[in-house]
């Protein structure tokens, strides 16, 4: 599971993963709030705090996070 952090600057967005963490945590949290972050600040700044095992990443989860950072990567 992830969920947001609030407690973020407005600059940045921030999330925790625990548990098991699967494509669509990714699909339905991360990447919306990451896209609007980057629409609005033209910037892609963002924490991902992992409170569990890496192990708990689905491969969707992993590839999911991969394409985010190559599809920003000039952010």
């Amino acid at each position: 599971m992830i969920e947001e952090l609030k407690d973020t600057p407005n600059t940045m967005v921030g999330f925790r993963a625990t548990g098991e963490i699967t494509k669509e945590d990714f699909d339905h949290i991360v990447l919306p709030a990451v896209a609007e972050l980057v629409q609005r600040t033209d910037k892609l700044n963002y924490l991902l705090v992992l409170d569990t095992a890496i192990k708990n990443f689905t491969i969707g989860a992993w590839l999911t996070d991969a394409m985010l950072g190559l599809n920003n990567i000039g952010k």
